[in-house]
């Protein structure tokens, strides 16, 4: 045998048919690309970051119109035919700037579309934050506020809102639709129940202290009441807080409140429409005994006694005239106020007894050691190192 490395070649694999014949493999081809592909795939390499550019260059920054809009103090509830002022806030989140003076931007109704079962329509817009209204810039905020008028036919009515971008500002106002153009942002999606009937109702919140008074203190408070009802607060009609149970004198001889209401725009003194909320400031004298004492409040209706622009409060006591009944509504409040006893003076600063002009004579100096100190009279204790002489009270 030769040292040298026999070259060993491998057979080629043969592949046996059912008719006893003998096929050699297939040999294998190399994938090729072709010239066109690898040019459009060089080309889109190329161009995707050119692409991307002009995107953000052009598309990405085109003018977009956008809000984000809010329904304020929407009643559950109206009577027929009521009227009471309400406000829709709008915050401008698009890149657009919005001109609310011609009314190019304006709110509309929606649900229908374009509906004046409130009454309007169409609002126009003043800015929150700029005394120049016309112009709202991106991220600011616009109020749109008008007299919201129930309709006459009982039933629950949609009370929805958005803003629109006109095409046209012709007819603007509370008596046209006005001309045609985008929808954007979202919609304010509310109802209203609209019955036939008055209705008192109130939710108030805990009254609300600065702090614990003290024994006979005189000291502030308030209470916040939100008429749920579908009536009109006022003080003339005699709507007011009174203190549970009606008639206790624990909190002294306090027992009604006028009130006012506000809205973003400007307050009611005396007033509070449905969906608004009243607040009452109330002044009472703390019990003349520490503890802890219920402070009950909850609203009452009294035809007969109201308030006067005065601030006076009047009632009608004229014999044979025939009163109209009296009633408290909605929930009970109650905070319990703890009454605590005046703080007493510390250090040399005591109280001058009744009657007894006191003088410190001398100056108070430190007793040298060994030197006894006599001070007459002695009816009341000394501070140290002060005498004190005690004469008659001066007479006038």
């Amino acid at each position: 045998m030769s040292k040298k490395e026999e070259k060993v070649i491998n057979p080629p694999e043969v592949v046996e048919t059912t008719d006893n014949m003998v096929v050699a493999p297939a040999q294998k081809e190399k994938f090729k690309i072709p010239k066109n592909l690898l040019i459009l795939l060089l080309v889109c390499v190329i161009a995707l970051p050119g692409a991307y550019f002009l995107y953000n260059t052009f598309a990405a920054t085109a003018p977009v119109n956008n809000a984000n809009c809010t329904a304020l103090d929407v009643p559950e509830t109206l009577k027929i035919g009521t009227q009471i002022p309400f406000e829709v806030t709008c915050i401008n989140t698009g890149t657009t700037t919005w001109s609310l003076g011609n009314g190019n931007y304006s709110l509309g109704t929606q649900n229908p579309q374009d509906s004046k079962i409130w009454g309007q329509s169409r609002l126009k817009g003043v800015s929150l934050t700029s005394s120049i209204s016309s112009n709202l810039p991106p991220g600011k905020t616009a109020l749109f506020r008008a007299t919201l008028t129930a309709p006459q036919t009982a039933g629950t009515y949609s009370f929805s809102w958005k803003m629109l971008k006109l095409s046209s500002t012709a007819n603007i106002g509370t008596t046209t639709k006005g001309g045609t153009g985008e929808w954007f942002g979202n919609t304010t999606l509310n109802q209203i129940k609209v019955v036939t009937d008055s209705l008192n109702n109130a939710f108030c919140t805990q009254p609300t202290l600065s702090s614990n008074p003290y024994m006979g203190q005189k000291f502030s408070a308030s209470v916040k009441c939100k008429n749920i009802g579908t009536t009109t607060w006022t003080q003339e009609t005699g709507y007011w807080l009174t203190i549970q149970p009606k008639g206790d004198q624990t909190w002294g001889n306090y027992e009604s409140y006028s009130f006012s209401s506000s809205s973003l725009s400007y307050p009611y003194p005396g007033k509070a429409y449905p969906g608004k909320t009243a607040t009452f400031n109330i002044v009472a004298i703390a019990p003349s005994k520490i503890g802890t004492f219920p402070f009950s409040w909850k609203m009452y209706v009294d035809p007969n006694c109201a308030y006067y622009s005065n601030g006076q409060l009047g009632c009608k006591t004229t014999i044979g005239i025939p009163q109209a009944p009296t009633t408290t509504f909605g929930n009970i409040v109650t905070s319990q106020v703890n009454v605590i006893k005046p703080t007493e003076p510390t250090g040399t600063n005591l109280p001058t007894p009744t009657g007894v002009a006191i003088t410190i004579t001398p100056t108070p100096i430190p007793s040298p050691t060994g030197v006894a100190i006599t001070i007459t009279p002695t009816p009341i204790p000394s501070p140290t190192g002060v005498a004190i002489t005690i004469t008659p009270t001066p007479t006038n």
